[in-house]
């Protein structure tokens, strides 16, 4: 079994030094594609599970990310299921 590799996204740099700093290797979307970041780090292998807890318009992308073989996997808050912010008058 091969060592564990946890791979987050980030939209800018600042967002991305700061998951370094956390211990994480980054796929910084202001400066590379998703696709392109995972290929980097993972040496063009993809990654096994994908986890995405936003479920934008890169779920597709990280998708995409996964190794040859790997299960497809996802996990993602519907819209429907995320809490609001209400205010009150």
């Amino acid at each position: 079994m091969g060592a564990s590799l946890a791979i987050t996204t980030a939209t800018s740099t600042a967002k991305s030094e700061q998951s370094r700093t956390a211990g994480y290797e980054v796929t910084d979307l202001s400066r590379e594609s998703l696709r392109d970041g995972v290929a980097r780090l993972t040496d063009g292998k993809g990654v096994d599970v994908v986890l995405d807890g936003v479920a934008r318009p890169i779920t597709g992308q990280a998708l995409g990310a996964l190794a040859q073989g790997a299960p497809s996997s996802a996990s993602a808050t519907p819209p429907a299921c995320r809490p609001t912010s209400t205010s009150r008058t």
